[in-house]
């Protein structure tokens, strides 16, 4: 099996052991992870499937045993045969527990001390992991992001894009991302690093440590701070930019900035025609998953027109 199939099945289980199968259908982010490929799919059904039938083994098993036991002893050990059919009650529970323990280890408690891997999406796909520490990664579209994990330390590279995160509490271990001499240390949190098309860092819960050169700051929960050629923090409130839920909320920003976020949903390359345009600065939001429709309320608004040719996308 090669290492993305590995992976793969590792998510699934990890999926499996840490909610029940019939909640899952309710969370966006697990829909999210199914959708993200064929084989997805099909190692989530394959586990699932063995593990509806482990379950099933352990049940048959000791309800025949119970009911063997209780042939036997049916005639002169009636009382004694209610002690063991309680018995085997609790056996069945204890049993469960067990396979549900040995499952959970098999597929990813091994694995979460040592563990390497890069992930990526392409051009208008969003996806959504769970690490082997049960940290939640979220990947915007055309991202790129290297994971290694020891027993010192959990360290994200961010190769480029931009990624949301849920940090799982350890503090053995922490949780550092980094990207070119930025370094963002989650001190119990959740937050946002986006690159695109500048680096900003926005903090959804607790608080995340910023390092740059010889610059440390504490960003704390419902701030974002950015960076171009120098920082600058602003409160926010709830998000201005989250593109997780596939919309795109922007206030007073350069139309170059805006057009730079949309890019990752359109495989044409984007191309404004007259950059006296760049900084003309809109308001809106846009629904990311129409990208196109987007592009089209945008120009319009500020009375541009857009073409699609030749594999380009071109405004002027």
């Amino acid at each position: 099996m090669d290492n993305n199939a590995s992976h793969i099945k590792l998510e699934a289980a990890q999926w499996i052991v840490k909610y029940n199968i019939k909640s899952l259908s309710n969370k966006p982010e697990f829909i999210a992870w199914l959708n993200t490929s064929p084989e997805h799919k099909h190692t989530f059904e394959t586990l699932t499937l063995n593990w509806q039938a482990l379950e099933k083994i352990e049940r048959n098993n000791l309800n025949n045993s119970a009911k063997n036991i209780q042939n036997i002893t049916a005639i002169s050990f009636n009382n004694q045969t209610k002690k063991i059919n309680k018995s085997f009650k609790k056996f069945s529970y204890f049993a469960l527990v067990a396979s549900i323990f040995l499952f959970s280890f098999i597929y990813f408690n091994h694995d979460a001390q040592s563990f390497s891997h890069v992930y990526k999406t392409p051009t208008a796909k969003q996806a959504n992991y769970i690490l082997p520490d049960g940290s939640t990664l979220w990947l915007n579209a055309k991202s790129e992001v290297s994971i290694h994990f020891s027993q010192n330390k959990r360290q994200i590279a961010i190769i480029k894009g931009d990624a949301h995160f849920k940090v799982s509490k350890d503090k053995k271990r922490p949780f550092i991302v980094s990207y070119g001499e930025h370094r963002f240390t989650a001190l119990g949190t959740a937050f946002t690093v986006n690159t695109r098309p500048y680096v900003q860092l926005a903090v959804t819960e607790h608080k995340v440590k910023l390092s740059y050169r010889h610059t440390n700051k504490i960003i704390r929960e419902g701030y974002t701070s950015e960076f171009n050629d120098r920082w600058q923090m602003a409160k926010v409130t709830q998000s201005q930019e989250n593109w997780t839920d596939t919309k795109l909320n922007f206030k007073g920003r350069p139309l170059k900035d805006v057009l730079t976020q949309i890019q990752p949903y359109v495989s044409e390359k984007i191309k404004l025609v007259d950059r006296t345009q760049a900084n003309e600065l809109i308001s809106g939001s846009v629904n990311l998953k129409k990208p196109h429709q987007a592009l089209k309320l945008i120009t319009s608004g500020l009375d541009l027109k857009i073409t699609f040719k030749n594999n380009e996308i071109k405004i002027f």
